[in-house]
């Protein structure tokens, strides 16, 4: 059925070879003249065969999180365009989460985005991931103020301990 719909996207545009993306131009370039050459209803479907390397290995994991163009765009932007800084540490649930929050907003900004969840999840180790994940299977976080408080209240240490195995020594 893929090909069937890969074949539908090809006609559409004539046959002509579709502007392709592997993440070493700029992310707007590429929007510019994807979004000139294929028709919206036509954009998720063009995209298995515009994306190359690690953007269609991103595409191939996240392709179903995305109901509307312009939240793909917005987290296309966020994930492969180019930026100042980008946030590489993971956050492993020891080290002083004040720190790696000051970091993050240092690579991505201030202002809260709806991307952030998705993007931070990305930079956690083993322990916050588990968090993570049980959090958003019995509460459903999705927004970043919840999520950071979340974090907070779990993970930053008032007592002068240095770690939850500290605590649970004493």
């Amino acid at each position: 059925m893929q090909y069937d719909d890969k074949v539908v996207v090809l006609r559409f545009i004539g046959g002509k070879e579709i502007t392709y993306y592997d993440g070493l131009t700029d992310v707007d370039l590429f929007f510019n003249e994807f979004e000139h050459e294929v028709p919206e209803d036509h954009r998720f479907q063009a995209l298995e065969l515009a994306l190359h390397a690690t953007l269609a290995q991103w595409w191939g994991t996240h392709k179903d999180r995305f109901a509307r163009w312009r939240d793909y765009r917005r987290m296309m932007k966020l994930q492969f365009g180019h930026v100042n800084t980008r946030m590489t540490e993971t956050y492993n649930g020891r080290a002083n989460l004040c720190d790696h929050l000051v970091k993050w907003t240092k690579a991505y900004g201030t202002e809260s985005h709806l991307e952030w969840v998705h993007i931070f999840f990305h930079n956690l180790d083993t322990i916050p991931v588990n968090w993570n994940l049980e959090m958003k299977l019995h509460h459903g976080i999705a927004e970043w103020d919840i999520l950071k408080e979340g974090l907070l209240l779990t993970f930053i240490f008032e007592d002068n301990f240095e770690s939850i195995d500290e605590v649970l020594q004493h």
